[in-house]
């Protein structure tokens, strides 16, 4: 492991074209993709803001063997075929600076009123009120920067009371999961198709002391549900921050696996997919109550019955 040389893939591309080339990453390196926003810092307690001016990055890691060209050469292809064509960096790294590499891209994160999301290598002082979860990504998503994890982290601080039991269905780094028993939940069960996620959210609910609280397994819903209990009206609060084609195609199941009167909280959601995701919703009883916009990106709360929002 030590010895073995990784290559960094950095893609630099308009910020709504980013979720469409982090797509064509994922195809190379399904293990681990992220999106870096163009933020700029404001302070060190104070978080960031989205700067237009300039680019998003999409970034991957690809293991240096025989295979590397033509893994190169098809995200190459890929891309081109989408009528994309942004300026590619590659760079080798030993496996020890791979590590690290990507750490310097993420500071402490202001979200919503109260919480607060600190980096485990970042200086923080809290203060009474904040809801502070201490995280390490890994290569999982989920830092806090992108537009739809802080939607979810917003309409958490609201959705989220007393004694509630959470799914959290695509868990990436835990960070929803470990928000949402710091706001109170009893318990979450958490939810990925990548191994690394279920490592890496298993590791930020030690890091914050809400492991026994946190359960993380490999699946999602349906047939690749992994727990012994029925996933059906298990959950008073869904959260699933995946995207427009999957909350659609789990939409059944996901509005099963809720209890009478559960919400559901889904991001992931292009503003173009946005109408569709609400219709597959309220044809299945549960309607948009509450809604943020984040640049291109959407993220909903639905609960059942009343007048959609």
């Amino acid at each position: 492991m030590g010895s073995s040389l990784w290559c960094e893939v950095r893609v630099s591309v308009p910020l709504e074209q980013s979720e469409v080339v982090a797509e064509v990453l994922r195809e190379a390196a399904p293990a681990g993709v992220s999106i870096e926003e163009p933020l700029i810092l404001l302070g060190p307690e104070e978080g960031v803001r989205l700067d237009p001016r300039r680019p998003a990055v999409v970034s991957c890691y690809l293991l240096v063997d025989d295979a590397l060209g033509v893994r190169l050469d098809a995200i190459d292809r890929a891309l081109a075929a989408r009528d994309l064509r942004p300026a590619i960096e590659t760079r080798r790294l030993a496996e020890a600076d791979w590590a690290d590499a990507w750490k310097e891209h993420f500071h402490v994160e202001h979200v919503g009123r109260r919480t607060v999301i600190r980096p485990s290598w970042r200086e923080y002082s809290a203060r009474p009120d904040d809801v502070l979860i201490h995280l390490d990504p890994g290569m999982a998503f989920g830092t806090g920067q992108h537009a739809t994890t802080r939607g979810c982290l917003e309409l958490l601080e609201d959705a989220v009371q007393p004694g509630m039991q959470v799914l959290d269905v695509g868990t990436g780094s835990g960070i929803l999961a470990v928000a949402a028993v710091k706001l109170g939940a009893a318990h979450v069960f958490a939810l990925d198709l990548e191994p690394q996620a279920v490592t890496v959210t298993r590791e930020n609910a030690a890091l914050n002391g809400v492991a026994a609280r946190i359960t993380v397994a490999l699946g999602s819903l349906g047939d690749a549900w992994p727990f012994p209990d029925p996933a059906a009206g298990s959950a008073d609060l869904v959260v699933a921050n995946i995207h427009a084609r999957a909350l659609r195609e789990l939409a059944p199941l996901l509005v099963a696996a809720l209890r009478p009167g559960g919400a559901a909280i889904l991001s992931g959601i292009i503003a173009e997919q946005e109408a569709s995701v609400r219709d597959t919703y309220a044809a299945l009883g549960l309607h948009v109550h509450g809604a943020l916009a984040g640049g291109e990106w959407r993220t909903l709360l639905l609960r059942p019955g009343g007048l959609p929002a």
